[in-house]
């Protein structure tokens, strides 16, 4: 017997906008994310795609993630804060509430997908210092499926 999945619900955060519908039309609109970074001047590679942070529709906000506490942002890698951004919205667009009753706990998946997991930040005296720029330059796109059909 084939088992099916369903999509119930979409969270994007990306170098192209945090949200399905930002993240979508920019992909539509042919935009680059991709841009020359000061803080990776003079290493072989000078450009990357940051995820955009701020306050404003698209950027990345920690403090209006449902899933992120006050505080988490001094101590949730930024890959990670992503993810539960990007589960927030998929969880909202599927109209699934947590936490889940037992009687349907079984019956949900979660797939969370990454580019890049965590850049270590060196100590700010090493030469390296400027890669930890790239811990912002992560893409995460999760969806919410029921597991049966």
């Amino acid at each position: 017997m084939a088992r099916r999945v369903v999509v119930t619900g979409l969270g994007v955060v990306s170098p192209l906008g945090v949200g399905v519908e930002q993240s979508w039309r920019a992909l539509l609109a042919r935009t680059s994310a991709i841009t020359r970074l000061p803080a990776l001047k003079g290493l072989p590679c000078e450009v990357a795609a940051p995820v955009p942070r701020g306050a404003s529709a698209g950027e990345f906000d920690p403090s209006t993630c449902s899933l992120l506490r006050a505080g988490d942002e001094s101590s949730v890698a930024s890959f990670a804060q992503f993810a539960l951004a990007a589960t927030a919205e998929a969880l909202a667009n599927a109209h699934i509430a947590l936490p889940l009753a037992d009687e349907v706990s079984h019956r949900v998946g979660v797939s969370v997908g990454s580019g890049i997991g965590r850049f270590e930040a060196p100590p700010p005296t090493h030469p390296l210092s400027r890669w930890r720029t790239l811990a912002n330059c992560v893409v995460f796109l999760t969806w919410v499926f029921p597991t049966y059909a």
